[in-house]
């Protein structure tokens, strides 16, 4: 029987996150949710992709039955309610967003990485829950290999795209290496959170963290291994940093022109970046030669920028994408086509055993070997091309399916099971 790959989505292209969360699966709803999508009729396999910002089921299924229809159902079943807004694919079409979503190509943020990790999960729950079989399972798998070509291969998640990647990158450029830098930073918040965190995993062992509220800031110093400097006293230690991030929501500047004057004889400039909003440094520091100061705005710039350098890189990103697919539907076809050419091996060689011991009989066990050898070898370099040929035919075209009947129906194989995408019966020993 032919099947059908199918994805019906939702994301944040099309969704407010408001409705988005309505229909999201938790992730102990999708394994017992998997089993009563493969149960319904027709549906041989799905997975369940639900993330903050989309959720998509892919599914294998006849296609003889409406899948589109069975899907909203099935999510107005389990959810309450069905999206009125959605995109849907099949065939060629669902395996090729399935690619561009696993290396970031349809993501909020265009190259994030985190999205691969989340279809590698998804696949595997569904692995799990024994709703994928082969054709599924072939498909992840090149669909994560694809992902990581494309992230080997180009620029697409190089450069940083968020405030506090940034922030840290520009710490890189301008004061490398950063392993041996005193860092001060200013904030227990999500932005100082994360530039924390790129912090340590640019390598900088000297961290101090400051916040008016000591029980955040001591929690956010435990758990980098940072020190933590009461907010009173953050002036005090002043003159030992090399690069200070302020990331507060602070009404009033954290430190002004006067801070630094006193603090800083040092022989190379101490970088200052301002994270906050408002301004957390008067701007007036800048005027200071021994510092040197940038804005948000600054690196909102280099933000910008990457995103800039990271759409250039689409390009090559979906040709990469494409032959991926190309290889995919490759072996699909050759898979859908192996029936009918085992079918065809097997009628032909049983014809071409017929004919030898027909006419071998009188031979010598040499000969007959040597016969046997020879019209072993001329059947292989007949059946080479049209085997070729059958291979490229596939199921994803009404023309190849076709073409496939018609070779059935040209050398009258009769076989029942080249019709299905189970194995051939073996052969008994």
């Amino acid at each position: 029987m032919l099947q059908k790959i199918a994805v019906l989505g939702i994301n944040h292209k099309i969704l407010p996150l408001d409705l988005r969360e309505k229909l999201a699966f938790l992730p102990e709803e999708i394994p017992p949710a998997l089993r009563e999508l493969q149960s319904l009729n027709g549906i041989v396999g799905g997975v369940i992709l639900s993330t903050c910002n989309r959720l998509e089921i892919y599914t294998l299924s006849s296609p003889d039955i409406d899948i589109l229809s069975v899907l909203l159902e099935f999510i107005q079943q389990k959810k309450g309610r069905a999206p009125d807004t959605f995109y849907y694919y099949e065939a060629q079409r669902a395996i090729f967003h399935l690619f561009r979503v696993a290396c970031g190509l349809d993501s909020m943020i265009l190259g994030e990485t985190q999205i691969l990790a989340q279809v590698k999960e998804a696949w595997q729950m569904a692995a799990q829950a024994n709703s994928t079989e082969t054709i599924l399972d072939k498909l992840f798998t090149q669909a994560l290999a694809a992902a990581k070509k494309v992230h080997r291969s180009t620029g697409l998640c190089r450069g940083a795209v968020s405030v506090a990647s940034a922030a840290v990158e520009l710490a890189q450029h301008v004061c490398a290496p950063l392993e041996s830098r005193c860092v001060l930073l200013c904030g227990a918040g999500e932005t100082a959170r994360l530039v924390s965190w790129h912090l340590r995993q640019k390598g900088v062992r000297q961290l101090w963290i400051t916040n008016r509220s000591v029980k955040r800031g001591e929690g956010l110093a435990r758990e980098r291994g940072a020190i933590f400097v009461p907010f009173s006293q953050k002036e005090r230690i002043l003159p030992q940093m090399e690069i200070v991030i302020a990331a507060t929501h602070s009404p009033k500047f954290l430190f002004t022109k006067s801070d630094f004057c006193h603090c800083f004889q040092k022989s190379s400039p101490v970088l200052l970046l301002d994270l906050g909003v408002p301004r957390n440094l008067d701007p007036a520091i800048g005027e200071l030669a021994s510092v040197q100061l940038y804005a948000l705005d600054g690196v909102q710039n280099i933000v910008q920028k990457n995103l800039e350098k990271r759409q250039k890189q689409v390009p090559y990103a979906e040709y990469i994408l494409y032959k991926e697919l190309q290889r995919f539907l490759t072996w699909s076809n050759g898979r859908s086509a192996a029936p009918i050419i085992l079918a065809l091996r097997e009628k032909l060689e049983s014809i071409r055993q017929e004919e030898l011991d027909k006419h071998s009989h009188h031979l010598s066990p040499q000969e007959r070997e040597d016969l046997d050898h020879i019209t072993r070898a001329l059947l292989n370099k007949l059946l080479h091309h049209p085997f070729t040929r059958l291979k490229q035919l596939g199921k994803f075209t009404l023309c190849g399916r076709l073409k496939l009947n018609i070779a059935k129906r040209l050398f009258d194989l009769q076989s029942q099971w080249y019709e299905s995408d189970d194995h051939p019966p073996r052969r008994q020993p």
